[in-house]
């Protein structure tokens, strides 16, 4: 069953609200969600990235990057919480998070990040290695400690904010078993890229649906279920670098708060998996449209 994370503009919190099993969530039973002793301010995050099980305990994770250019590992969602976080980096203010899955096809977690920084080398890849519970260890946190000792170029060129304002990885579109990428280009439409095991490919398909404008909300949708089967991937986003008001439904704003339900247990039996929301982060959710017209960047 997957949950939804979102992190609040008004208040700054993250705030949990349960899945329901049919592809919704039930906001009247939202919880504050209660990071770990001395972790940092939610208020902090630009970015929230949820994913599958990474560190082999059975239990979802999250990545965030902070405004400061903080880059923080959360492990072990309980329900309302996670067991631990670390920080993983710093200076990573040019840097976005694309997504955490196996690309390299060793089944293990790599991560696939986007450095604005570098024009010639838009998208990279971090090869995870394999840690002892059977996820990936610490290899993530930086590229000397990665599989192979160094990063590798997955995209070159045009994956700049200003080229793809918003991008999200995603699981496998196509059925190769790679996951794929989402991007939005100047032209307001939202593109389709297919991954591969050592190279993005180019645009396969094109949704020409004013991606740009499409109501005023900035939302990213997370993993999928570790069972495999993809988690609903609908969202609303606004322009890039803006900090805008979210939305997941109309009685969100409005829904009870955590106190409200004091019987509610703080964790729940089971497994459970996320999908993340946040205000202010630069990548693309999907969502279901119209097929893909085939055309081109």
């Amino acid at each position: 069953m997957t949950d939804l994370i979102a992190r609040m503009p008004n208040d700054g919190k993250l705030y949990v609200y349960p899945g329901t099993g049919t592809g919704q969530f039930d906001v009247g039973r939202r919880l504050e969600v209660i990071l770990p002793a001395s972790a940092p301010d939610p208020a902090t995050f630009r970015q929230i990235v949820a994913t599958e099980d990474i560190t082999g305990d059975g239990l979802a994770d999250m990545f965030a990057l902070d405004t400061a250019g903080g880059f923080w590992f959360f492990n072990g969602w309980t329900g309302a919480s996670f067991n631990s976080y670390k920080k993983l980096a710093a200076n990573w203010a040019p840097r976005d998070i694309v997504g955490v899955r196996d690309i390299s096809g060793d089944t293990i977690p790599d991560l696939l990040y986007r450095n604005d920084a570098n024009a010639s080398l838009g998208l990279v890849l971090r090869k995870g290695k394999a840690g002892t519970n059977g996820g990936v260890d610490t290899s993530l946190q930086a590229a000397a400690s990665a599989e192979g000792g160094q990063d590798y170029a997955y995209g070159t060129t045009s994956w700049s904010r200003a080229e793809r304002p918003m991008i999200l990885g995603t699981p496998d579109t196509n059925g190769d078993g790679i996951p794929d990428v989402w991007a939005t280009g100047t032209d307001a439409n939202q593109f389709l890229f297919l991954g591969s095991r050592t190279a993005i490919g180019g645009a396969s398909g094109r949704d020409e649906d004013g991606w740009n404008t499409f109501l005023t909300n900035r939302l990213t949708r997370g993993a999928a279920n570790t069972d495999g089967h993809h988690g609903a991937r609908n969202a609303a986003r606004g322009r890039y670098g803006h900090r805008q008001p979210v939305r997941v439904a109309a009685t969100q704003a409005s829904g009870p708060p955590p106190s409200a339900h004091p019987s509610r247990p703080q964790t729940r039996p089971g497994r459970r998996h996320l999908a993340v929301v946040s205000s202010t982060t630069p990548q693309l959710p999907t969502r279901q449209s119209p097929p893909l017209q085939r055309g081109t960047s």
